[in-house]
């Protein structure tokens, strides 16, 4: 049984609306092509006109929405017509699923393109003529008192024919609402990476100038490959960005390619007062996007290139030799040392690491919470662990960092008051604190040795809401990743660290195999696991 959310007749849906029915059977799922934590987006075939749309589904007892909070999203979606923002068709529900409606874009995402085709960063060309596009779609909504709230690369899609506009509603919000305009949104959303400062702090409220802010870190992470801090947990990201001065992009080693003009692009973009930042039509004028050319180019040099994209998967498989690849999920390799990172498909991907790479996490307490539910200041020994937090493994080529803020004994250096210090200390503890109180998906990891005692990284989701540890235990025993004889002390480990009453960020613990080893190292987790936010 289906059932439109906002009647056509009504006009809640926008032209589109009168376009397509809101009938399932009149739909047919082809292949999953992008997977969260509430939704799964499928490639679809509308049977009327045989005509191919994308089709999201969003899980409602998961989202955790109210219906009322859904219209307000569709309303936004109905009204934009933009050719650089993707175009809504309707929507209705389906059972417990709400099913949006929308065209397909089937040259993959920014993100998923550069994993494949340049995992280092595009070149500067492309990425100019990419982000133009952005910013048209960028200051079509801002003009429209919009705010999109999560720019990043994986919410860029493309078409086959070299159209880029920009996707996900599912946290952009309207700034004008009841006819009236608002100055400034006071709400936490977004991805922790690509996410304004001032949004993080949660004091004076945020405006369109967020975007721009995630627009700069979405620049770096096109060059890059990742966004700077991408390897450090959620709540370190929210720390450092508040602390540390912002992020650039280092023209020196393998980013060399890159311009001091494209690096002033982004400088300009991630300033931390969001007054000094340009709003999108002002952007537009930057000398960088002079490179940019329209999406003839970015279809013959870039999209021409690449095969269908339900076909990367195979093809990205086949360039490592068989007899290379161990009978292990996700293909890892014998003697390596990676992660497991859960695909869109819901299979296990390995990509290899050294040891080194894997030991980039620290332990850090989470802000202890007064009887109000208020952050307490963080103590000095954990900022002064948090500035350290092993920044200096950023200034390689693989990721470049700004430097820190570090006090010396005769005071803090020239530049930073201990007065500003201490209120971003304090904001970033309570944005930390209100982030964990009120997440209802938390990312983890799993570190172990293997058979041949090499590192692994098992990463995966856990919805508060919706799963439980003994389902996730008993997933990853299935698949291989962990023994048997561990499930259970995993799935009570899982069960601490995603308790909100937790304040750590890192659990040592026992494995069976301890039993028989001849030398136990919970140090260097010979014997022993570890689980981690992230």
């Amino acid at each position: 049984m289906t059932s439109p959310l906002v009647s056509p007749t009504s006009g809640g849906l926008g032209s589109g609306a009168f376009d397509y029915t809101s009938n399932k059977d009149d739909y047919e799922l082809l292949s999953v092509i992008g997977r969260g934590a509430t939704a799964s987006v499928y490639a679809a075939r509308y049977k009327p006109r045989a005509e191919k749309v994308a089709i999201k589904c969003i899980d409602l007892e998961k989202y955790g929405a109210n219906i009322e909070e859904i219209r307000k999203e569709i309303q936004v979606m109905s009204q934009c017509h933009h050719e650089n923002v993707v175009t809504y068709y309707t929507s209705f529900v389906v059972k417990e699923e709400l099913w949006l409606v929308m065209r397909l874009l089937d040259g993959g995402s920014a993100l998923e393109i550069m994993k494949f085709f340049c995992p280092k960063g595009y070149d500067e060309v492309l990425i100019a003529s990419i982000l133009k596009e952005v910013l048209l779609g960028l200051a079509y909504f801002h003009k429209n008192g919009q705010i999109h709230r999560d720019v990043k690369a994986g919410n860029i899609l493309l078409d086959s024919d070299g159209t880029v506009q920009l996707a996900d509603f599912g946290v952009s919000s309207w700034l004008v609402e009841g006819g009236e305009r608002r100055n400034h949104r006071q709400t936490f959303v977004g991805t922790p990476c690509w996410m304004a400062p001032e949004v993080m702090e949660q004091v004076n409220g945020y405006d369109y100038k967020a975007d721009i802010w995630s627009f700069g870190i979405t620049a770096i992470e096109l060059a890059t490959g990742h966004a700077p801090f991408a390897k450090y947990s959620p709540m370190k990201v929210l720390m450092l960005t508040l602390q540390n001065p912002p992020p650039s992009l280092d023209l020196d080693g393998q980013h060399s390619r890159y311009t001091k003009t494209f690096k002033k692009m982004i400088d300009v973009c991630l300033q931390k007062d969001p007054s000094k930042r340009p709003p999108a039509t002002e952007l537009l004028k930057h000398e960088f996007f002079k490179k940019a050319r329209g999406k003839d180019y970015i279809e013959a040099n870039l999209l021409a290139k690449l095969p269908p994209i339900e076909k990367r998967a195979t093809a990205k498989s086949k360039a490592a030799p068989a007899e290379d690849v161990a009978a292990a999920p996700g293909g890892m390799r014998k003697g390596e040392s990676g992660r497991y990172r859960k695909n869109e498909s819901g299979e296990w991907d390995f990509e290899p690491c050294s040891d080194e790479e894997e030991s980039d996490d620290e332990e850090i307490d989470l802000p202890e919470l007064d009887d109000q539910g208020r952050a307490q200041p963080v103590k000095p020994s954990t900022k002064a662990a948090l500035r350290a937090a092993k920044i200096a493994e950023d200034e390689s080529d693989e990721e470049p960092a700004t430097p820190t803020a570090v006090s010396s004994p005769g005071g803090p250096q020239s530049g930073t008051s201990s007065s500003s210090e201490g209120v971003n200390a304090q904001a970033a503890a309570q944005a930390v604190a209100d982030a964990w109180q009120t997440a209802v998906v938390v990312d983890l990891k799993i570190r172990l040795r293997d058979r041949n005692r090499q590192l692994k990284d098992i990463r995966f989701s856990f919805a508060r809401n919706d799963d439980t540890v003994e389902q996730i235990a008993k997933e990853l025993v299935e698949a291989n990743l962990i023994e048997a004889a561990d499930e259970k002390v995993v799935a009570e480990n899982i069960a601490i660290i995603t308790n909100v009453a937790n304040r750590k960020t890192s659990l040592k613990f026992m494995l069976a195999e301890a039993a028989t080893l001849p030398t136990v190292d919970q140090e260097g987790l010979h014997g022993y696991a570890q689980v981690l936010l992230c």
